[in-house]
Parts: structure tokens; sequence; C-alpha cells
């Protein structure tokens, strides 16, 4: 099957291909060379995720691109290629020239802004949940103006009202642009259905069926005859899905709408300005389908689609560590506690978003407000007791994991208070960071202050405050000073240990009468045995031999006892300062008897006693 692939991608010169099987030692040095890799359908020993999640790091961290292809019947399997590192998902069969087509586009990161159905999207990835209020949808993907904090390439988690799916960065700014990633072709043309109506028709489509059923029943019975005609029937019982509130409006008929207990919003009645807002959703009913996405990788059964398509969002943008807690920890723990308070606060965002296309607008209910207001509340007071506990351990895994689920929360619950300012008529100020207020712009009618500019400086956690200053640099001169003498200590003893000091080697003597050979560079000390005495001459020339080969010139002879016998020079071959043999018994030196004929007693003319030598 790789022969015929690879010459299919061969065509058109569009890509140089190298074809290598799973056991070939070569793939994974091939990984860290390519710009793309497609890795097709796994083994019998080695499912495609692990492959991906082994050769993804080596070819993402260079910017390029992981394809992983899969068969239909393979689809469970895809959250886990994208979760182990996969850039894009193609499923087969599919034509030779559409995959080849979307092939390229996937390692170009090619997208086409056309016209599409305008709602709104939130894009998350790394635990970081970015809303675009006004996104366009089209077949290939989505497009908004305005910046997203990724980076191009990197895989993100695409979702708009009921509907999610995977999605592959093509630009972050100045406008967002995120191309599908891995849809199965019902969903492709859900999404092409969906766009090609008008854009209101399209909004709609993709709005959950039971908030649909519960707006048509609202408005199917008129505000004033609501509220003027009196209950003939007594109230029904209450649903465990929602809070006790206001009267509520007749139910709608069973044939409208199925009823879903386990999760059932408080349905105010109708009022001139609009439905109200927001709706408080049963607490445990989102922990057990926030726990059951976890755990079982599913929506428990019998849960609404809006329910569960809150809980694979919130789910979704998790970081694995939380995954992991959640599935240890017990269902009643605070992580499974701030999990459900988030899924509220996410239900209740999307249910914002719709009814700001509505007319007219939602009324913001205080009562509702301060009910997902307490919610939020006891998951962060949850949180922070088990901060308490982990602090007193000093367990600092724990504690990091903690922090993370807590900012989560906060940042949710910011989403949240910006909903509600929105639905009230209220602007909301702009964060810090671009855009952000010029204090430089005067209005009519100000004084000009002078403005004494500070240096910038990095804003820091209030946890690393105690070790604030460990990693700065010395810039005192005394500091200065100390490390320059450590440094020049430093060279000095490395010098004489390496160049000054002279190194010493002993050499082994396998001559007879030589007892031990020290050598340091061109000189040389030899220590004699008792056994020199006899064959001096034997001995000498077997010694200046072997120290010519080492490239010794002078040597110092010494006796065993310490005492000087004499030096030898090594190039002509000679003993000089030598005063007598060595005494075999004793190592003595003794005077050698004179060779020349014996000296006159008488006296020597002063000339030839001064040329005798000493």
């Amino acid at each position: 099957m790789l022969p015929a692939l690879a010459n299919g991608l061969r065509e058109g010169a569009k890509f140089d291909v190298l074809t290598l099987p799973f056991g070939d030692a070569g793939a994974a040095a091939a990984a860290q060379r390519a710009d793309a890799l497609v890795v097709f359908y796994g083994s019998a020993a080695q499912s495609l995720q692990s492959l991906v999640q082994d050769l993804a790091p080596a070819v993402r961290s260079r910017g390029g691109r992981v394809v992983a292809v899969l068969q239909r019947d393979q689809a469970a399997q895809r959250d886990d290629c994208f979760r182990a590192g996969a850039s894009d998902l193609l499923f087969m069969p599919l034509p030779k020239e559409q995959f080849v087509s979307r092939l390229a586009s996937s390692v170009a990161l090619s997208y086409v802004v056309e016209p599409g159905v305008s709602a709104a999207v939130q894009i998350g990835a790394r635990g970081n949940l970015v809303p675009l209020a006004q996104a366009t949808i089209t077949p290939a993907g989505i497009h908004a103006p305005a910046a997203l904090p990724f980076q191009p390439g990197e895989t993100v988690r695409v979702s708009w009202a009921s509907f999610e799916c995977w999605g592959l960065v093509a630009r972050a700014s100045p406008d967002a642009q995120v191309r599908f990633a891995g849809l199965a072709p019902d969903e492709e043309a859900r999404i092409r259905e969906a766009t090609q109506k008008t854009v209101g028709a399209g909004a709609n489509s993709f709005r959950p069926a039971a908030a649909a059923a519960v707006s048509g029943a609202a408005k199917s019975v008129p505000a004033k005859a609501a509220s003027a005609q009196p209950p003939t029937t007594a109230p029904p019982p209450a649903v465990p899905g929602h809070s006790q509130g206001k009267a509520t409006a007749p139910p709608p008929q069973p044939a409208a709408r199925t009823p879903a207990p386990a999760l059932a919003p408080e349905a105010s009645s109708p009022s001139p300005n609009g439905p109200a807002w927001p709706p408080v959703f049963d607490v445990d009913a989102c922990r057990n389908a926030g726990v059951s996405v976890v755990r079982e990788k599913k929506a428990p059964p019998g849960a609404p689609p809006e329910l569960a398509a809150a809980a694979k969002r919130v789910v979704g943008v998790m970081n694995v560590g939380e995954r992991n807690a959640l599935e240890k920890a017990p269902h009643d723990s605070h992580f499974a506690t701030a999990l459900a308070a988030r899924i509220v606060l996410e239900l209740a965002r999307v249910e914002a978003t719709r009814l700001l296309a509505t007319q007219p607008g939602a009324t913001v209910d205080d009562a509702a407000m301060k009910a997902v207001t307490q919610i939020v509340d006891a998951a962060a007071a949850q949180l922070q007791k088990a901060v308490d506990v982990a602090i007193g351990r000093a367990d600092v895994d724990t504690l990091q994991l903690l922090t993370v689920a807590n900012a989560a929360l906060s940042r949710d619950a910011l989403v949240f208070k910006e909903a509600a300012d929105r639905l009230r008529g209220i602007g909301s100020v702009p964060r810090p960071g671009s855009g952000a207020l010029d204090p430089e712009i005067m209005l009519p009618g100000q004084i000009s202050r002078p403005v004494q500019r500070t240096a910038d400086r990095t804003a820091m956690k209030p946890e690393l405050r105690e070790f604030a200053g460990l990693g700065e640099r010395p810039r005192s001169r005394r500091k200065a000073l100390l490390f320059f003498c450590l440094v020049a200590g430093g060279a000095a003893i490395a010098n004489l240990m390496y160049f000054t000091y002279p190194r010493i080697s002993e050499v082994r003597a396998p001559i007879a009468g030589v007892a031990r050979i020290e050598v340091s560079g061109n000189v040389a000390r030899v220590t004699l045995s008792p056994e020199f005495a006899g064959q001096e001459a034997r001995i000498i020339a077997a010694l200046t031999q072997m120290l010519r080969e080492r490239g010794v010139e002078r040597a110092l002879l010494v006796q065993s006892n310490g005492s000087v016998a004499g030096q030898l020079a090594v190039r002509e071959g000679k003993v000089l300062g030598r005063s007598s043999p060595m005494n075999g018994a004793e190592g003595q030196q003794q005077t050698p008897p004179p060779t020349g004929p014996p000296a006159s007693t008488g006296s020597m003319p002063a000339q030839a006693a001064s040329a005798q030598p000493q």
C-alpha cells in the first residue's frame, strides 16, 4: 500500500515523499528532518495514537504537521490521536484528488475567507478558553476579526452552541482563522447544510433542540395573559433539575418537547422585557455529566444534548493533571464540585450568547444570578480548604493542580459576569493589554500633568515574592572582585599543576643492575642496584640506548643509599663526575688504580700542574 500512496502524493511535485514502515529503525531519524508526517492506521503491535505520541514531538517542535489517517470505523480513536499530538486527521476511504488537496492545505495552513453563518464561538487549548462573540462559520473553518493567543499550527477545540470539533489554527493575528480538523463525513454534511442557509436560519440550526422548544413555548403564551390568569390547578411538583423561584409558566406539551428531568432550567414567567436569564441548573446533574465525560469519555445516558456539549467543552480544555485527579478522586471531591460549577457557568454563557440575538432582549434575574454565584462560591471555598490542607502537608503537586482549577473557575466566573453585563446593556471595560486606555490622551478641559515614567516590571505572583532576588546577578564591585580573584586563583592552580610543576613518570627497568628509572621531560634519575659494580660497561650501554629512545638528554645516577654516583650524558654515552666504582657488597665507591706510568716524586712545572685535570 505504501508505494501506491507515495506515487499518488508525488504527482504534480507537491510532496517529496519518503515511505517507511513502523518497524523501520530509520523512522525516528526521518521524523527529525521531515516537514510533515502522515501516519496510516497503526498496526497490531502498536496503536496509531501511541505512534503519533512517539513521533509528534520531533516534528511539531520544528513547526511541522502530523496528520493521522484512520478508517471510518476507527472514528472512536480520533480524540486520542489529537490528544497524542496530531495536527489534523483524515478518514479513509477518500478520493485521491481530495486526499492530496486536504493534505496540502493542512501542511500549508491554507484558509480561504468565505461568507458563512455568524455565531458566537469558543476556541480552547492548553486550559485557555477564548470566546469569539462575532465569528463566521464556513464549511472549511471559522474566521473572526479578533486575535487568538495561540500559535499557527496549534491544535485547538472549537465549539459553538451544541456543536464541538477539533481545529487547526491557520492564523492567529490580527484576525483569527481556524481550519476544521478531523471532521467525520456526517459532521461535514451538517456544517455544509447549515452554512448554505441564511444567517438567521444558520444560527438557529446549531441551537439545542430542548432550548428551541422552551423558547417556542414561551412565545406561544402572551405575556399579559400569563400574568393575569390565575392558576387553575395545583402547581407542578418540583423538578430536581431546577431551583425554586417565581411563578412558572405552563409547561410545554409533551408533543413539543421531551421533558428532561435531569436538567431543567428555571422557567421564569414571561415579561414584556424578554425571557429571564440566567437559568439555574442542577449541580448534581452537572457533576454526573462532567465526571462521566472524564472517566468514560462520554456523557451519561439520558443527559440532554446541551448538558453533554457543555461538559465536553469544559473537559476538553482541562489539562492532563486535572483529568487524572478527577479520575482518581471520589465523586463528591472538590475537583468534581469545581467541574460542576464550571459546567453551570458554561450552560449560562451559552444561553446568554443565544439570547443576545433575540428580540426583545433578555432580562437578568437577580435571584438567579445570586444562585449561580452561590454555586461558584461554594466550589471555590472547597478548593480553598484543599489548598490549606496541601500547604500544611507541603504537597506541591496537589497545590499546583488546585491553583490551576481555581484559576479556571475564576476565569469562567468572569466570563459569566461579562455576559450578564452585555445582557443588561452595559459595555465592559477593555482588559489590560494592547488597545487599553492611553494615559497620554487628553480630553478637552483637562490639565496637562507630567507623568513620571518608571521602568516596566514584570508582574510577580504573590507566592513567588519570597524567592525574589535569588536569580539576580551580583552587581557590586566587591562581588565582582571576589569572583575575579577566585577565577585567577583557579587559573594559577591549574597552571601550577598542569604546566609549571614537572610531571614525573616511572619507567620499568628491564636492565640488570638498575633498580629504578624516573623520567621528567628530557631528564631522568636512575637508581643503581649493587649488581652495577661488576657490569658497568654493559649496563651503561643498555641504559644509554633506552634513554635515547625516550628523548632523555641527561640522567643522574644515584646509588641505593641515596648518594650521587655520577651524571650520564646520554648523547655522548659517557658518565661524568664518577669518582670510584661501586662495591658489590657494600655499595661503596673505591678509587680506581692508576693505569699510566707512576708520577715522579719531583716537583712539576706550574704549567703542567695546572693542566692536570681535577
